[in-house]
């Protein structure tokens, strides 16, 4: 492959093009993290010396296993494994560039797409399950080039614990508390596109932030913030999550000292310094399985919305933003199916029981999901129908009902493969792989539905970074697109779905909500 060079004041930065005559610029240090906890350092160019080697991948933040991703792997095939990786708290602030290569030189000022991972804040990376070679290819030959960047930040304890004592360790060194240093990682991400994407092709004031999942919710999160680093958004699968009590976040925190063998009664820096001790591999393990942790509220990231205001919630965009495009997967939760499928009846409606937080809305929920079956095919459906709904699917249409360029699509496209566990379900995460054009679905063996499926679905994507609508807003005609192969287009809304029963009072929604996470992220014995 040949090299290409970036260059900087005093700084060159050595890539390489790859066989689709994209430029990759890997592993690119974007701020450095000096303390467990603390707020990470932003790392300028110049700072990285005379000259940086970026062809290779960097570390990606400490994690447990991601098994879900083991269940998927049919769909990457040819794809290295991230998980390969090395892990690295301190040094996991990577981004990684994707750029035609003729952009590049000639400082094309293309539209530029970040895109923030997925995995419940807990899982996940930037790194080669979100290479943008075939990506960046395509938008090419399409004519609506733009650049890709991926870009990693700390997850699990690492970006996501908060609590008085971390509040207070920040007072006293006079620093501004983060509640959510993960979310700002991110935010650091997104300036150092800002600052230095014009040296790679790239226009600093035409990017879309785009994500999945919980990156989706990140991207969304930046979108509403007051401060301004992306023109549009391009989201998949947003979790509907409302932010935890600070009574919440705290028992988190006590949880985590009681572990590390501190007592209660501990200074906050015997507790700190407890916590910092904690190796790795026992951060991973103290999640206790979980698959989600919830963002603390920050009423400084946040300023201008009511208290702990979940993001379906919100009633406009800021008027900076010129597009939103939002999705989601036809059967989100499917992929929880077998291990529903593994209790009886019983024990299923015991479970849900136990998590509906309104005991005066119980039996109108198991009601209304017919979770109150003698039969387990139906309850399980019930499950997956109202974690699907409520967890993901509602998102969508909350915000396609604002005014403005708000353009909604559903993904049905099902997992035609034959070695699948999900065999015939368009689940939670199955689009990663046609986002990234991977060879398993959109390669010369890939199905023609497959393919017709990734050519529509990358069409989307390029025509709205480069700033068109690829269909009408969701607002004028209530109609989305449905993305599955030779079957794609454009339907009207039915607005039949069961949410909408609870949408009627805002404590009503909550519940129905919570449920829905609860149930999405229970722990089976």
């Amino acid at each position: 492959m040949t090299r290409i060079d970036v260059h900087s004041v005093n700084t060159t930065i050595s890539g390489f093009v790859s066989p689709q005559d994209v430029a990759n610029f890997l592993g690119i240090k974007f701020a450095e993290v000096t303390e467990r906890f603390r707020p990470a350092r932003p790392v300028p160019l110049a700072s990285l010396g005379p000259s940086v080697a970026a062809s290779q991948y960097g570390p990606r933040c400490p994690q447990p296993v991601n098994h879900g991703r083991m269940r998927r792997s049919h769909l990457y095939e040819g794809v290295i494994e991230s998980s390969n990786t090395p892990v690295s708290e301190y040094e996991c602030l990577r981004l990684n560039i994707y750029a035609p290569a003729g952009a590049v030189s000639a400082r094309a000022m293309l539209p530029v797409m970040v895109w923030i991972h997925g995995g419940g804040f807990v899982f996940g990376d930037a790194n080669s399950e979100y290479d943008g070679n075939y990506l960046v290819e395509e938008s090419g030959r399409l004519g609506k080039p733009f650049i890709f960047v991926t870009l990693n930040y700390r997850l699990g304890y690492y970006g996501f614990l908060s609590s008085r004592e971390l509040a207070a360790e920040a007072r006293s060194e006079g620093e501004e508390y983060y509640p959510n240093p993960g979310l700002y990682d991110q935010r650091l991400g997104l300036e150092w596109v800002r600052d230095n994407i014009s040296l790679f092709g790239g226009d600093p004031d035409n990017v879309t932030i785009a994500g999945q999942s919980a990156g989706a919710w990140s991207a969304l999160s930046h979108l509403v913030s007051d401060v301004p680093l992306c023109r549009r958004g391009f989201v998949m699968s947003a979790t509907v999550i409302s932010f935890p009590s600070e009574a919440e976040c705290q028992e988190t925190f006590d949880q985590l000292v009681a572990r590390a063998g501190t007592s209660d009664s501990a200074t906050v820096k015997e507790k700190l310094a407890a916590l910092r001790a904690i190796p790795d591999h026992k951060m991973s393990e103290y999640l206790d399985g979980a698959l989600l942790l919830r963002p603390a509220w920050d009423p400084k990231w946040f300023s201008g919305f009511p208290d702990r205001v979940r993001l379906d919630q919100i009633e406009s965009l800021p008027v900076r933003v010129d597009g939103l495009l939002i999705g989601s997967m036809k059967d989100e939760t499917a992929n929880i199916r077998p291990a529903w499928s593994k209790m009886s009846v019983q024990k299923i409606c015991e479970a849900v029981d136990s998590v509906i937080p309104d005991e005066s809305m119980k039996m109108e929920i198991l009601n209304a999901y017919e979770l109150n079956s003698h039969e387990l095919e139906t309850v399980v459906h019930g499950i997956v129908k109202l974690t699907s709904e409520s967890f993901f699917s509602l998102f969508p249409e909350k915000l396609g009902n604002l005014n403005g360029n708000v353009m909604v699509l559903r993904f049905d496209q099902t997992d035609t493969f034959e070695q699948s566990v999900f065999k015939g379900s368009a689940y939670h995460c199955l689009d990663l792989p046609f986002l990234c054009r991977f060879p398993a679905v959109a390669g010369e063996h890939a199905t023609v539905d497959l393919r017709e499926t990734t050519r529509a679905f990358t069409t989307a994507i390029s025509k709205f970074v480069n700033g068109h609508q690829p269909w009408e807003p969701f607002h004028q005609a209530r109609k989305f697109m449905i993305l599955n192969g030779s079957r794609s287009g454009l339907a009207d809304s039915q607005e039949n779905e069961v949410w909408r029963r609870f949408f009627t009072s805002e404590e009503r929604a909550r519940c129905l909500v919570d449920t829905g996470r609860l149930l999405m992220t229970y722990k089976f014995n």
